[in-house]
């Protein structure tokens, strides 16, 4: 009796073990998705700082020192994440800091760049002139645009200026 109590308690912390999740599953809101982390080499103290009195230009909810080299951003709209993700590259000109920005992305959200990847690679082979952008991808001057609610690459037309000459 006393080897099978033993051994039951042994498998059901073992089984709950098993159970438990290694590292925090986040969910599918609207906050999860504006979160951007931010991994800087030196001075992480300052930046956090810097970027908490900076809330007010780029609408920042909350900024959160993870580690030693890692803060995480809270923002309150996409459009500021955007427009951070795009202008990230600008971040590799500062002689003095290494800054990188990454999404803070659920696993399902990590398809949507690998997808794009996967496009961009497939028409590099086929001899296609491709640029890879943030949340698009432009092949031979057409531009594909992720689609959120549908989940799949999307043709955008896009208008250009007519220049009709003044007489």
């Amino acid at each position: 009796m006393r080897k099978r109590r033993r051994s039951e308690i042994r498998d059901e912390i073992f089984d709950k073990s098993r159970k438990t999740q290694r590292s925090p599953n986040k969910t599918q809101s609207d906050d999860g998705k504006l979160d951007l982390l931010v991994k800087m080499v030196q001075g992480l103290t300052e930046d956090v700082k810097l970027v908490r009195k900076q809330q007010e230009q780029f609408n920042v909810k909350d900024a959160i020192t993870l580690g030693t080299n890692v803060c995480l951003v809270k923002l309150e709209n996409d459009k500021d994440k955007e427009k951070i993700m795009i202008n990230k590259t600008k971040l590799g000109k500062i002689p003095t800091k290494k800054i990188y920005i990454i999404d803070d992305l659920t696993k399902t959200e990590r398809g949507k760049p690998n997808q794009l990847r996967k496009k961009a690679a497939e028409e590099k082979k086929n001899g296609e002139n491709v640029k890879l952008e943030y949340n698009k991808i432009t092949i031979d001057g057409v531009v594909w645009k992720w689609n959120k609610d549908k989940e799949i690459l999307e043709e955008i037309k896009i208008r250009f200026p007519v220049n009709i000459p003044k007489n």
